[in-house]
């Protein structure tokens, strides 16, 4: 169990269930989490430095207003998390599942999103320049426009290319005959 008050310092958990929990202004640092469950938990407002995170179970978390510094997310399951204005510096998601996650208006400084799903995720009014997202499914993303200034592998330029074309009106049609 996190007591929010005293929160955690070089501390490891595994396998705690924390469903629906209030941590809201929890601090940690230097602590990895293992295979926990957090869906529906209250992370607002938090202040995580140097955590990792790996195989959590997340969905509907709310980490709104967080700071995260040096933070890793490994393999977590991330769906409708609230993640409105998090500062974050040096975040690093991988291989996660942030399906309609609502990241509106976060700042993420030198941070990375690898091969994540961020399917109908909304980043309205979000700060991502400079941002990677290699090998993460970014076709679908809501107010697609704030992640201008981003880094993706050339491969994705194709698909992405295409969203484009299609959000500024233009019609691929085949020529009339003469």
């Amino acid at each position: 169990m996190i007591d929010r008050d005293e929160g955690l310092e070089d501390t490891e958990l595994r396998n705690e269930v924390l469903t629906g929990e209030d941590l809201s202004k929890l601090h940690a640092t230097g602590s990895t989490l293992v295979a926990c469950e957090l869906s529906a938990a209250s992370l607002i407002e938090s202040d995580l430095w140097r955590v990792e995170l790996v195989d959590c179970r997340m969905t509907g978390v709310a980490l709104d207003r967080a700071r995260l510094r040096d933070v890793t997310f490994t393999r977590c399951k991330l769906d409708t998390a609230t993640m409105r204005g998090v500062a974050g510096e040096r975040v690093t998601f991988l291989d996660c599942v942030l399906r309609e996650a609502d990241l509106c208006e976060s700042t993420w400084k030198e941070s990375r999103f690898l091969d994540c799903d961020l399917e109908l995720a909304n980043v309205e009014g979000g700060r991502f320049a400079g941002c990677r997202f290699h090998g993460s499914s970014i076709e679908r993303v809501l107010a697609a426009d704030s992640l201008r200034g981003i880094v993706v592998d050339p491969n994705q330029t194709l698909s992405l290319g295409l969203r484009v074309l299609d959000a500024m009106g233009v019609i691929a049609d085949e020529r009339e005959a003469p």
